[in-house]
């Protein structure tokens, strides 16, 4: 499969959301020992440390149907600020994490369309609709995760921002307990988004980020 079209880019930063009806709080402001639901092992690893990170499965809004209702225990969920707003959820994020300091996933916020790998026509009447500064930086982090040999299942952050000649990407690895994350930041111009993107992966594994990729308990 390739990808054929990549469409504008949306909200890239993570939110917090609690069970309907309870009064809204920060995720820094949740009890100790609280239940904070999440599918991703970058957020699992960002974790603040006096919350208990739990694995949901299951599209966006049936887990937050299944938190208003109680049947999952937890007191608070993870998920894409994009989703809520996919969604028309907006509204239940009680907080939206500052993306310095809450690293967004790579390509958060993205929507893309695949082909099969050769299908010309196909690739020809997708190729209109993609956004090309979104594309840019879809190709940028890709080439980062890529460099890593990472996949979705990875606790990584790479994320580029564009100027209108320049792409750059903040990029980090962290290891399972939250202790320990290994950062980067990589610039060039935005034509060579994967070389760009490539150089910040290789920066990373000479700061030591295959130690803790290697150490990663992968989600099945």
């Amino acid at each position: 499969m390739s990808i054929g079209a990549v469409l504008e880019r949306g909200d890239a930063r993570d939110a917090l959301v609690l069970p309907a009806g309870r009064p809204s709080v920060a995720l820094a402001e949740l009890p100790r020992g609280a239940g904070v639901g999440t599918s991703a092992p970058r957020r699992i690893a960002q974790r603040h440390p006096r919350l208990e990170p739990v694995l949901v499965r299951g599209n966006a809004d049936t887990r937050i149907a299944r938190l208003d209702d109680g049947s999952t225990g937890l007191d608070a969920l993870l998920v894409a600020y994009a989703g809520l707003h996919r969604l028309g959820q907006t509204h239940r994020a009680t907080e939206i994490l500052d993306p310095v300091l809450w690293l967004p996933a790579t390509g958060a916020g993205m929507v893309v369309a695949e082909h099969r790998t050769g299908d010309t026509p196909i690739r020809d009447l997708l190729a209109p609709i993609t956004h090309p500064a979104t594309a840019t930086a879809l190709a940028a982090e890709r080439s980062t995760l890529a460099t890593l040999h990472g996949n979705c299942t990875t606790a990584a952050s790479v994320h580029a921002i564009l100027t209108s000649t320049t792409v750059t990407v903040d990029a980090a690895v962290f290891a399972p307990d939250g202790h320990t994350a290994i950062r980067t930041q990589a610039t060039g111009a935005a034509n060579q988004a994967d070389a760009v993107g490539r150089r910040a992966g290789e920066q990373l594994l000479r700061d030591g980020a295959a130690a803790l990729l290697h150490a990663l308990p992968h989600t099945p």
